[in-house]
């Protein structure tokens, strides 16, 4: 408990003339003058160490409760993240395979039109040349003839 003004007042005349007051000063010292210079006692630390515990097991309490609704939103973050991602990937392989082929369809389209083309020019390759031939086969009839009734 802390001492009173005028009981420190009357210590201090009293010993001051006894023991000089530098040694009364520094005996005064032990003393506490207010309530918040008193020494502290056990049980006043063990008080404010069980406050302190209590504070702190609220506060971890606490922040372990936050971290599992946090950690809890992630996974389902992440789950609707996943969800939203397989669909898409989905949706894109699909509109993959129908471009794929239609391609495709199309190269195979194109193929055959190549191919009726050149079945086309190998058929008039064919009669070209026949009519070739055949007037080749008429120009050597003729020089034979000519050659012949020559002769």
């Amino acid at each position: 408990m802390a001492m009173l003004e005028k009981h420190r007042n009357v210590l201090y005349k009293h010993f001051v003339d006894e023991i000089g007051e530098e040694a009364t000063q520094a005996m005064l010292a032990h003393f506490p003058a207010r309530d918040v210079e008193e020494p502290v006692t056990r049980a006043d630390l063990a008080t404010a160490t069980a406050a302190l515990r209590s504070d702190l097991a609220t506060a971890t309490a606490n922040l372990r409760s936050d971290l599992a609704t946090t950690t809890a939103d992630l996974r389902s973050d992440l789950a609707t993240t996943a969800a939203d991602l397989r669909s898409d990937l989905a949706t894109t392989a699909a509109d993959l395979r129908s471009d794929l082929a239609t391609t495709t369809a199309d190269l195979q389209s194109e193929i055959h039109e190549v191919s009726l083309g050149l079945e086309a020019l190998r058929t008039e390759m064919h009669r070209l040349l026949n009519r070739q031939i055949v007037a080749l086969t008429t120009v050597i009839g003729i020089a034979v003839g000519v050659i012949l009734g020559a002769g």
